[in-house]
């Protein structure tokens, strides 16, 4: 008997990037969207966004290079590294031109693809990201106390140390329930420490504050190809000194892709728009 091939729908890229096509892939009419994780998790961390998405979007989810089924991948581990893999997972996906989100360290990978590979991104769209994240003392701080902790604490470890259930604030801090936290702590166990140790230091070493402004793609409020620009209202101003300073804000009705249901985002602390705040319009 021959050995199973992996499950529909999953793939390994020629550079041993492991990706998912969710929706149906032979349905090339469809938008490609490429999700772009954040640090510590792997593309499963969009399950319950993919289950929204798929009806409408083709959806390319790679684990990025040291995380998830990706985890054993030789380094480097840093932004350029981890935006460069995703040239052959398009490749191998034939997909020349997507619609990129990126979420967190997946937003910092996000940008530098359009800043590398701007043919490649139709329209970026950042969430709870970045420019620089070690712009201030208190970034700094931070992103050395993570490093060490990496080096005492295995990911899984530091998941239960860190994620912990709490309640929604009534100033909009989204709570997470006892399943959401054992979820959230399962993805981030998932990885191992030297990776993320890595993939922690070259999170310090990325700035796109040089070249920012240059951008191609504006992210989030760049329209359909059917939708003029004019039509486009209410949608995500792009501000790149808003980005260096941490954040990213989303309010409005999606007019920019009419009929579609879309979660309204806004940024409730300052450095690097950590917490998030989720309503429905």
């Amino acid at each position: 008997m021959s050995a199973a091939g992996p499950p529909p729908g999953e793939h390994r890229a020629p550079n041993g990037i492991f990706y998912r096509i969710a929706g149906a892939e032979a349905a090339t009419d469809r938008e490609p969207l490429l999700l772009l994780h954040g640090l510590m998790v792997s593309g499963a961390m969009f399950d319950p966004l993919v289950a929204l998405l798929a009806p409408d979007f083709r959806l390319i989810v790679p684990d990025l290079r040291g995380h998830g089924a990706s985890g054993d991948l030789a380094g480097p581990y840093d932004v350029a590294q981890l935006a460069a893999d995703l040239d052959a997972v398009l490749a191998d996906a034939a997909v020349p031109r997507c619609a990129v989100l990126g979420y967190s360290h997946g937003g910092a990978v996000a940008q530098q693809l359009a800043h590398t590979r701007p043919a490649a991104v139709a329209r970026l769209l950042l969430v709870a990201t970045y420019a620089c994240n070690v712009a201030t003392p208190r970034e700094r701080i931070e992103a050395a106390v993570l490093a060490a902790l990496l080096g005492v604490f295995t990911p899984g470890g530091l998941a239960r140390l860190i994620v912990q259930s709490s309640r929604p604030r009534p100033d909009g801090e989204i709570g997470a329930d006892a399943d959401q936290v054992r979820w959230l702590r399962a993805l981030m166990a998932a990885n191992r420490a030297a990776p993320m140790r890595a993939a922690a230091r070259g999170l310090a070493t990325f700035d796109a504050r040089p070249w920012l402004a240059d951008l191609a793609a504006p992210p989030s409020s760049s329209p359909a190809p059917t939708t003029p620009a004019s039509r486009c209202t209410n949608t995500t101003r792009w501000s790149p000194a808003f980005l260096e300073r941490g954040g990213v804000w989303s309010s409005g009705p999606d007019t920019c892709w009419p009929g579609r249901t879309r979660r309204r985002w806004r940024r409730s602390c300052g450095g690097s728009g950590r917490y998030l705040s989720q309503r429905r319009r």
